[in-house]
């Protein structure tokens, strides 16, 4: 966890950015929440923090196809709506990814090239298409990790 734009701007710095996702793609376990999950997807491309540093490029681990959104709010939350609303802005100017919302306390598993929700909520945003994921198997996003390979 932390502030994303810094963990990331201190990644790139000390030259670990790379060296974790090798270690990642080798085979190290890699759990991440806030901070730490928006640094797994491809980019920073939807984290919910004020960028308070400059980073050279918003380009992150990619051990994960979708971008992150960690605090999801629970569709049944007041603040569901703008944030979902943010995010289908997002997909509408960024047509080719997909964010993957992850709400407090969720758990998303790539394990082996397969994709599970072990415990929501968590949510799919992809161009205008925009639903909460069951637990269980997500073929939708573990077709992004066939993609990406």
């Amino acid at each position: 966890g932390g502030e994303t734009f810094l963990l990331l701007r201190t990644l790139l710095e000390t030259e670990q950015l790379a060296i974790l996702r090798e270690r990642v793609l080798a085979g190290v376990p890699y759990n991440g929440s806030s901070a730490g999950c928006n640094v797994a997807g491809p980019n920073i491309g939807c984290t919910n923090d004020f960028p308070a540093v400059d980073v050279p490029s918003r380009q992150s681990l990619g051990i994960f196809p979708g971008v992150m959104n960690p605090h999801h709010p629970h569709a049944d939350q007041p603040d569901f709506g703008g944030r979902m609303n943010k995010i289908q802005i997002y997909c509408r100017l960024n047509m080719a990814e997909t964010v993957v919302g992850i709400g407090n306390a969720a758990v998303v598993r790539l394990h082996e090239g397969q994709v599970t929700v072990e415990h929501g909520p968590v949510f799919y945003y992809h161009g205008h298409e925009h639903r909460e994921l069951k637990q269980g198997p997500a073929p939708e996003l573990t077709a992004l990790v066939s993609a990406h390979a």
